[in-house]
């Protein structure tokens, strides 16, 4: 007869990190959340310096939502905002030895780094400005970015070092289903970036280059920010193919992935409902094939924003066993 010790179940509560892993989630939250704090305060700075600190606070909550709000002379992109917000809760997360702050750390991390080094590569080679608003601003602009760099490497480095493995017996059937979802509306995403640059006889040459070089022109009209767009549409691509898969770091990059489009989309929707039907309403989607395709996109879209977050709470709330020696 087996002691009590050889059959016991642990069950594992996965609300801290192993406490061999806890410096590094430690130093990474630390990372993250400086640098989401250096865009953000930059960007406060800059309103104070236009004098126009306490009208752009004032317009903020509206702002953050309706896209025809007035955010005074320096607004910036949704997707920097998503950006900052991200890195300041996944940083939180981290910092508190949160496991599940892990693969959203990792993503941000990669992003930072890609994005670094696409505006060193714009600024060689005319000292373009910054993607984050337009505005030169001396030597702190390369300062951001090579901070950027190796911040974001910093975190490469110490998360996947700080892996864990994923349950015994592979993804369960609510994470596949996630993992569809995701890759599916991700490869949406790029077919409708491959769809626009045919339809427009853009060069996909000139379209590459603006990926990897922030001085390159936008090829593709009416799409200032082609980088983000196409990053989260390829982070979804890849993050759905690691649920799928089962990877452990997978679940909680889909839940910032999810979250960032649902954003996205519902500044979308407000920005629409607000505008007249002869300045982008809903009408002028509903006058043809193409515009009611791209509703139903988004549609698809934010079916995913709410699917896949409901699906992986259900796969977290399952224990996670162990049998002990």
């Amino acid at each position: 007869m087996h002691s009590h010790q050889d059959h016991q179940t642990v069950q594992l509560r996965r609300h801290r990190a192993p406490r061999s892993g806890r410096g590094a989630y430690v130093v990474s939250g630390f990372v993250l959340l400086a640098y989401g704090g250096l865009l953000a305060g930059r960007q406060a700075l800059r309103a104070w310096q236009d004098g126009d600190l306490g009208s752009a606070l004032g317009s903020l909550p509206r702002g953050l939502v309706d896209p025809t709000a007035d955010l005074g002379a320096t607004p910036e992109s949704p997707y920097v905002w998503v950006f900052v917000a991200a890195l300041l809760v996944a940083g939180l997360g981290a910092l508190f030895h949160r496991p599940h702050s892990r693969g959203a750390a990792l993503v941000l991390a990669w992003v930072l780094a890609a994005l670094s080094v696409r505006e060193l590569l714009g600024m060689r080679a005319q000292g373009s400005p910054s993607v984050y608003g337009g505005v030169e601003e001396g030597v702190w602009i390369p300062l951001l970015r090579w901070a950027g760099l190796l911040g974001a490497l910093v975190v490469l480095v110490l998360l996947t070092r700080t892996g864990h493995e994923p349950p015994r017996g592979g993804p369960r059937g609510a994470q596949r289903f996630a993992g569809a979802l995701l890759l599916g509306y991700g490869a949406l995403r790029l077919g409708w970036t491959a769809r626009n640059l045919w339809v427009s006889d853009a060069s996909f040459t000139g379209y590459a280059r603006n990926l990897v070089d922030s001085s390159a022109p936008a090829v593709l009209e009416g799409s200032a920010w082609e980088f983000p767009e196409a990053a989260l549409a390829l982070g979804m691509v890849l993050v759905g193919l690691a649920l799928w898969a089962g990877r452990a770091f997978a679940p909680s990059a889909a839940l910032l992935l999810t979250l960032a489009e649902g954003y996205l989309l519902v500044r979308f929707a407000v920005g629409t409902q607000r505008a007249g039907s002869a300045n982008g309403g809903w009408g002028t989607y509903l006058d043809d094939g193409t515009g009611m395709l791209s509703l139903a996109t988004a549609g698809v879209g934010a079916l995913s924003a709410l699917l896949v977050p409901a699906l992986l709470a259900t796969v977290r709330r399952e224990p996670i066993t162990v049998r002990g020696r």
